[in-house]
């Protein structure tokens, strides 16, 4: 896979190895599309963009059905530096009102045989019936698309594009979706499908869907790791990045440090060590799970405890004072009443007695 930050940087290192060879094999309107053509693609558009005065981050949406001038647009678009919207083409006027306003689009790219609705308010609007002319327009354009690494345009934060979902359950949400997150999904399908230069799949997933954007931001991405154009047998792999000379605690470390690829045994090894490190940080999280469900315990006991404490503490701060105090006035004025009585009864038994004597 190429190895590049930004959309813009894959655009150029793909043009750069693998210039006229083809990206799009035939399409109906474009016919075969090159690297190189979809780099001039990209930097035509950019110089429209710029003629328009649509600024960089700018949220910029497309109306098209499946075609391969919308795969360019949704490369081409992030290449610019702008947001990409890709809407339902079959989407009500409601419903792209409401989509355009939530996602704060000052641009609509349309083709007015593919959107069901074509108000788009008082949004710019650059219509494309002709998708030959449009294409062959774009990569006339002298200027041509560059990359700074040093960009501070060019982060891993950069929004890519927002995708809206369906709103089966409720109105249609904003999926932000960053130019990181993309690039990583189509490096991640490549390399789950072994995807290779010489390969060719088709992309029936519609384009204004994610499923079908990585898939061509994928055939974008794809070369041999050793870097030649035609492809080679012979793959170099660097583990250097994974290397770690002591891989868990509870079992037995291991070093794989040292390891290869370069033979089959030495790769059966790096084989063994790696299965064996995987095995120890299993052990790991077992152990620590272990402790954390103790603490968690503990956590539950004390949590219980200031409770109690809590709630004693409220008992006290709301007892009625003045009351409490009444009542114990006025036991204690029983009391003594019940004192007196007592004397003076004692007192007359002792006087009855003195009379019977």
């Amino acid at each position: 896979m190429l190895q590049v930050r930004t959309f813009r940087h894959l655009l150029v290192e793909a043009a750069a190895r693998f210039g006229d060879q083809q990206f799009l094999i035939d399409d109906h309107a474009l016919g075969a599309v090159s690297y190189a053509d979809l780099l001039r693609f990209a930097s035509g558009l950019e110089a429209q963009f710029n003629e328009c005065g649509i600024p960089i981050g700018a949220p910029v949406a497309t109306l098209f059905h499946n075609c391969g001038i919308a795969a360019l647009l949704f490369l081409a678009t992030l290449a610019s530096r702008r947001v990409l919207v890709p809407l339902n083409p079959l989407s009500t006027k409601y419903e792209l009102d409401y989509v355009l306003d939530r996602a704060r689009c000052v641009a609509v790219i349309a083709d007015p045989a593919h959107a069901k609705c074509n108000d788009f308010g008082d949004r710019r609007t650059i219509s494309v019936p002709d998708h030959r002319d449009y294409f062959a327009t774009r990569c006339a354009t002298p200027a041509r698309m560059t990359v700074d690494l040093d960009d501070p345009e060019a982060t891993d934060t950069f929004v890519g594009e927002v995708v809206f979902t369906s709103g089966s359950t409720g109105r249609p949400k904003g999926v932000v979706l960053s130019e990181r997150s993309l690039l990583a999904d189509a490096l991640a399908l490549g390399v789950a499908y072994d995807l290779r230069s010489t390969d060719r799949f088709l992309t029936v997933c519609p384009l204004f869907h994610n499923s079908g954007q990585v898939f061509t931001a994928t055939a974008t991405a794809i070369y041999l790791s050793d870097g030649t154009t035609g492809g080679s047998t012979s793959i170099t792999v660097t583990t250097g990045a994974l290397a770690s000379s002591a891989i868990g605690f509870s079992g037995t470390p291991v070093d794989i440090s040292g390891d290869d690829l370069t033979t089959a045994t030495n790769a059966q090894a790096a084989l063994n060590d790696i299965n064996t490190a995987i095995a120890n940080v299993a052990a790991d999280r077992g152990a620590l799970g272990a402790e954390i469900n103790r603490l968690q315990s503990a956590s539950t006991v004390i949590t219980t405890q200031v409770q109690n404490l809590t709630n004693a503490e409220d008992g006290i701060r709301a007892a009625d004072i003045p009351t409490a105090v009444s009542n114990m006035s006025r036991l204690t004025i029983l009391e003594q009443t019940g004192m007196s009585a007592l004397q003076q009864s004692n007192q007359l038994q002792g006087a009855v007695l003195k009379l019977l004597q």
